[in-house]
């Protein structure tokens, strides 16, 4: 994890998270990667980095370059999320990036996005299909998540998004 990018302007930082799975497995087994969706229920992909907003997301405004509302198993560069606090008089606004070269991993990664019941977002690696990792082999994601202060808009996320430099 590497946090940066903070920004006085805009009242925002980057927090970056990479991860590089390696199949150690000794008897050359490879290592399936589902979801709960793979298993049969539905609209429940979730797997790979996620996180759980508090309470006051909840209803929160979802969006993406291009939606809004509900992004819940689609593909694209990025979904952002604005709360509104409950014990002050203000928003945040998290914005989810794939690093440029996680279009090359072992799989495709889908949006486990909702703002109810519970707010949630995830970068998820199996949401409709299981992969495998065979044994000796390696996959490696790299995410950007950005913090920011107020209730953001498309324009706004599309353009912090499109730096730092990953």
């Amino acid at each position: 994890m590497r946090v940066h990018a903070v920004d006085p302007e805009t009242s925002s930082y980057a927090v970056d998270w990479s991860i590089r799975l390696t199949n150690v497995r000794e008897d050359g087994e490879a290592l399936y990667f589902g979801s709960p969706t793979t298993a049969g229920r539905e609209m429940a992909g979730y797997t790979g980095l996620q996180w759980r907003g508090p309470r006051d997301f909840t209803g929160g405004r979802v969006f993406g370059p291009e939606a809004e509302g509900e992004l819940m198993g689609t593909q694209g560069p990025w979904p952002a999320f604005t709360g509104e606090h409950d014990d002050v008089d203000g928003h945040s606004t998290l914005m989810f990036a794939h690093a440029p070269r996680n279009a090359d991993a072992i799989h495709a990664s889908h949006w486990f996005v909702r703002a109810e019941p519970i707010p949630t977002v995830a970068f998820s690696w199996a949401f409709f299909e299981e992969f495998a990792l065979e044994a000796g082999e390696s996959f490696e994601y790299r995410y950007r998540v950005v913090v920011a202060d107020g209730a953001w808009g498309r324009e706004q996320v599309a353009t912090r998004l499109k730096g730092p430099a990953w």
